[in-house]
């Protein structure tokens, strides 16, 4: 079963330190896993619109208005938390600012990050990679080599894209729309497009 204490000794098991059994306990691991892993999950939450912490919500409409341009302010979700706004339904014009979507439609509904709370539905590929960040951001403090961090990075690179690809496979792959310029590239090296 996953958790935030079983993430980070997955790091600290990567930098060849001592686990933990709590994020509070009185160790110099804990107190520094601890100071990170929100901030750490945040973050890495925003890199990417992993499918596991999708989530869509219709925004209630402030009784606020903004001072000019556009008409409403709309609240964004706090449960869960939203950290990141990747569609808006309809594709309407809008703004992010603060903790308010901004737009004239009067209507909004969206597909968003939200903060992931329980461990347990964030994907395998995922918890590894997050365990190397944690282990590069750690390393220097842990180890005193800063080349240890360049290593670390690389090893969260790769499996960052690995987590992404696997991540990329649990949904229908986006059409892509060719649009003119691919008609125009064939037709200038005398390829003929046949479909209509």
């Amino acid at each position: 079963m996953a958790s935030k204490v079983s993430i980070c000794n997955s790091a600290l098991i990567k930098l060849g330190a001592n686990t933990i059994t709590s994020l509070t306990e009185d160790s110099e691991e804990a107190r520094k896993c601890n100071a990170i892993f929100s901030d750490v999950l945040d973050n890495l939450l925003q890199l990417h619109p992993w499918n596991f912490a999708i989530q869509r919500a219709s925004l209630a409409k402030l009784s606020e208005t903004p001072e000019y341009y556009f008409q409403y302010y709309f609240q964004l979700p706090t449960s869960p938390y939203c950290l990141q706004v990747i569609e808006v339904y309809n594709d309407p014009e809008y703004k992010i600012e603060g903790r308010k979507l901004a737009t004239n439609e009067d209507d909004v509904k969206i597909k968003y990050i939200g903060r992931v709370t329980d461990m347990n539905i964030l994907s395998p590929a995922f918890r590894e990679c997050m365990a190397f960040y944690i282990a590069r951001d750690l390393s220097d403090v842990m180890t005193g080599s800063g080349r240890q961090k360049t290593d670390y990075n690389a090893l969260f690179e790769k499996s960052f894209k690995l987590a992404k690809l696997r991540d990329a496979q649990e949904d229908t792959p986006d059409e892509v729309n060719e649009g003119n310029w691919i008609e125009t590239r064939n037709a200038s090296k005398g390829y003929i497009n046949y479909r209509r």
